[in-house]
């Protein structure tokens, strides 16, 4: 199996080298691939690129009939619905709504885009793709033995909390990860 990769960052891509992997510099409008790909994933920057639609085109033509866009994104859908808690007159909304957002890494939220399952399966259809499945997701554990115990319990809680409520619906997850594949 050979994994190639593709970031816009020089540095990135030359620490990415040194550690034996196969990696361009450019971005996807400037990538000339000479040949197809099984799998194309865009992790945690989808919702940063200048032009979703315009990546997603390009992804389509790098992928072989059937291939799999992987993607993860924030959830643009819980900032909006927890955003007006942060000045709620509620200490405890404001205080659960700055942690959620907080132990995911969302309080500078949007980043460029916000989307919601829906609508990302909604551009990615329109664009050539059949959504597989849309998984809600939760940033990984971060905490570790330099984290005040207060802050690792409470990173503990409130990702254990989420994590259960996003295995049932999407929409409610911090994060999610939406698996697409190429139609024709």
């Amino acid at each position: 199996m050979r994994f190639e990769g593709l970031d816009v960052s020089p540095a990135v891509n030359a620490f990415t080298r040194s550690l034996g992997f196969s990696v361009e510099d450019g971005d996807f409008g400037t990538y000339r691939a000479r040949r197809m790909f099984d799998v194309v994933a865009i992790w945690n920057t989808f919702d940063q690129l200048g032009d979703p639609r315009a990546a997603a085109e390009a992804v389509w033509r790098l992928l072989r009939p059937d291939g799999v866009l992987a993607l993860r994104v924030p959830n643009g859908g819980l900032y909006a619905r927890l955003r007006g808690d942060l000045t709620s007159s509620s200490r405890f909304r404001r205080a659960l709504a700055r942690s959620t957002l907080a132990q995911n890494n969302l309080l500078s939220f949007p980043y460029r885009f916000g989307f919601t399952p829906g609508a990302l399966t909604r551009l990615l259809r329109d664009v050539g793709f059949r959504v597989a499945r849309v998984e809600g997701d939760v940033l990984p554990r971060l905490a570790d033995e330099w984290t005040r115990p207060w802050a690792r319990a409470e990173e503990l809680v409130f990702k254990n909390l989420l994590r259960s409520g996003a295995r049932y619906d999407p929409a409610v997850a911090p994060w999610f990860e939406l698996y697409a594949r190429r139609v024709g």
